[in-house]
């Protein structure tokens, strides 16, 4: 069974202690600093609604796998804790069956995600390794959208100009394909990649907007910057999950006053 490639303790991990320009001033940079060539920029956050409409297809895709565990469990819970659910939940990813990848991943959305209808066909999946290598570029990109979904905002503004690497990849096992064609003689060639596709609809988007819904875990980009849950009704649902909450508290308050005890 294949295993997930997410380099969880390198999350939030300090991508260099050197300062870091905003372009390097050659292209031989040494490894360690992980930088790239001269042609790489480190830009502002794209605008929102350009970044959602990029990002959106990606995640809807991701969210057709089991939700990941929630951010507020994930915190209040120990270390080991924390870690065991999030290996239970990237296990549960990966054990899906090729029957199951058919049935949560049909055609139309499938569509809907560029880089991946050049890609993938949906007649296919009836193999088992079809269905598989599909199945491995989804993890892929569901769990690097839920380490930036946790990743902690502070954390990133108290890093000031060093960037912060929040997850590492090796050569991913997503769906790849080559095609050689030949036209009046001339070879024409072109090499299909679909993370890379996901990779190029990151690039840009303010990462403090990639959340995670509290009420159906599914994961979301905010338009606004208050927004707390994914759409209307998982709002209404929060915001009566809150209200209860404090209605308890002020419930316990009001018995302790009663007792003579302070609150």
């Amino acid at each position: 069974m294949a295993t997930p490639r997410v380099n969880k303790g390198s999350i939030l991990k300090r991508a260099s202690q050197s300062t870091v320009n905003r372009r390097t001033s050659s292209k031989h940079v040494a490894a360690r600093d992980r930088a790239q060539s001269v042609t790489r920029v480190w830009t502002r956050a794209e605008h929102p609604t350009t970044a959602h409409q990029r990002l959106g297809p990606w995640l809807a895709l991701a969210n057709l796998l089991p939700p990941p565990p929630a951010l507020e469990e994930m915190e209040q819970a120990p270390v080991l804790s924390a870690f065991g659910r999030l290996n239970h939940w990237e296990w549960a990813c990966h054990a899906l069956t090729a029957a199951e990848v058919r049935r949560r991943f049909p055609h139309a959305s499938v569509v809907r995600v560029p880089g991946l209808t050049a890609a993938v066909d949906v007649r296919r999946l009836q193999d088992p390794d079809e269905a598989r290598r599909l199945l491995d570029l989804v993890c892929e990109i569901a769990f690097t959208l839920r380490a930036l979904a946790a990743a902690s905002p502070a954390a990133a503004r108290a890093a000031g100009d060093t960037p912060l690497l929040v997850t590492q990849h090796d050569d991913t096992a997503a769906i790849t394909s080559s095609e050689i064609w030949v036209h009046h003689g001339v070879v024409r060639t072109e090499r299909i990649d679909p993370f890379k596709e996901f990779l190029a609809a990151l690039e840009g988007i303010n990462a403090e907007r990639l959340r995670q819904c509290p009420v159906c875990r599914h994961l979301f980009f905010a338009l606004r910057k208050d927004q707390k849950a994914c759409a209307k009704r998982c709002n209404a649902a929060r915001r009566v999950r809150e209200w209860r909450a404090q209605q308890a508290r002020h419930e316990y308050r009001r018995k302790l006053r009663k007792a003579g005890e302070p609150p």
